[in-house]
């Protein structure tokens, strides 16, 4: 939610926080990315997807994540 109300600085907090308590998760990571992006940022913001894509493994629970993921850093 914060991501989407441009409030990138409490995002980047929760998402850290997040990332601290459980790193198999991809959402953090792809929260990261998105921040990144839109402070104009676009090797940092690809560099947080490859890690989403990378905490969702094959893990089927997420796939649209990872799908979602490769697609943002082809964009």
């Amino acid at each position: 939610a914060h991501v989407n109300a441009s409030k990138a600085d409490s995002a980047e907090w929760a998402a850290k926080r997040s990332l601290v308590l459980y790193r198999g998760a991809p959402y953090a990571y792809m929260v990261l990315g998105s921040i990144e992006n839109q402070r104009s940022r676009p090797d940092a913001a690809i560099a947080q997807y490859r890690q989403a894509i990378g905490a969702a493994g094959t893990d089927s629970a997420y796939t649209e994540a990872k799908r979602g993921s490769y697609l943002t850093i082809a964009q």
